[in-house]
């Protein structure tokens, strides 16, 4: 569209925005998928950490004061 000496690219304004908000909608799509892929991640790590049995937990107890007798005497 011409105006007087000047053109008005309205078409190449339009391309840019659109442009623009398909770039955008990438980068928010990216972002979304690492940190639902980093929580999964976070979770399957949580998971992983074997609970003790109770023996095992007592044994440690009873080390832990017979160290504690140990410094007393």
């Amino acid at each position: 569209m011409q105006v007087g000496t000047a053109t008005i690219t309205y078409g190449n304004f339009i391309q840019n925005v659109v442009d623009f908000l398909i770039v955008a909608a990438c980068i928010f799509a990216m972002l979304k998928f690492l940190a639902h892929f980093k929580k999964t991640t976070n979770d399957q790590l949580d998971q992983k950490e074997p609970k003790k049995e109770d023996t095992v937990v007592l044994l440690e107890e009873i080390c832990y004061l017979l160290k504690k007798i140990d410094k007393v005497n």
